[in-house]
């Protein structure tokens, strides 16, 4: 009896380590090679897999991968870098750091050379505009057209909550009180004059 327990022991051991594992969860720091520090936002996705993830502010990432797998880490201004997962991993879980080397990017040399004072002039003079884009904008540019569109286009609603939400404020900051006499305001004052303008004040039922 005491053989017979021993065995099974033994096997049940034996078939806890050799369990095998089929998914791994990755976690870990992506850092700068030079300077060790932190690398945010850095892009880590599984090759030949529409998988992964992205590494937060502080470079901290964690991604769940199957062993064989190759994480590939890219950013913006770094060269490219892979880390191979283990065929046989031991544990269900790897904790690592990826560090990633700069890439310095050369453009080639472009000279911009700007118009000279007498050039500039001489190319304005030359300039031909179509006598049909002139009309159009002079024409967009009327003032009695842009006069009426701005007395006959309502106010957005944005702006209508705006002016609601003034019109309460300024209600509640002197509510109990007396308000200011608006006699010396300037902006009072031009919304008499334009409404004054606009006829705002007439009767409507006067002929």
């Amino acid at each position: 009896m005491l053989f017979c327990a021993t065995a099974a022991s033994a096997q049940k051991a034996d078939s806890d380590t050799t369990k095998k594992i089929t998914a791994v969860q990755i976690s870990g720091l992506v850092a700068d090679i030079d300077s060790s520090k932190a690398i945010p936002f850095v892009t880590v996705r599984i090759k030949n897999a529409r998988m992964g993830t992205i590494s937060d502010y502080d470079g901290f990432f964690t991604v769940v991968a199957k062993p064989g797998d190759t994480l590939l880490f890219s950013s913006v201004g770094y060269k490219s870098g892979l880390y191979f997962v283990p065929q046989n991993p031991e544990e269900d879980r790897i904790y690592m750091q990826k560090q990633l080397k700069r890439d310095t990017i050369y453009l080639k040399t472009k000279t911009v050379m700007p118009f000279s004072k007498e050039g500039f002039e001489k190319a304005f003079m030359d300039l031909k505009l179509n006598d049909e884009d002139y009309d159009r904008a002079m024409k967009n540019l009327n003032e009695q057209e842009l006069a009426l569109v701005y007395e006959n286009t309502p106010i957005s609603g944005g702006v209508a909550f705006k002016n609601v939400m003034a019109e309460r404020n300024y209600q509640a900051y002197y509510a109990g009180g007396i308000p200011p006499a608006n006699i010396l305001n300037p902006i009072a004052w031009y919304k008499f004059f334009d409404a004054l303008k606009k006829g705002k004040f007439k009767n409507p039922d006067k002929k």
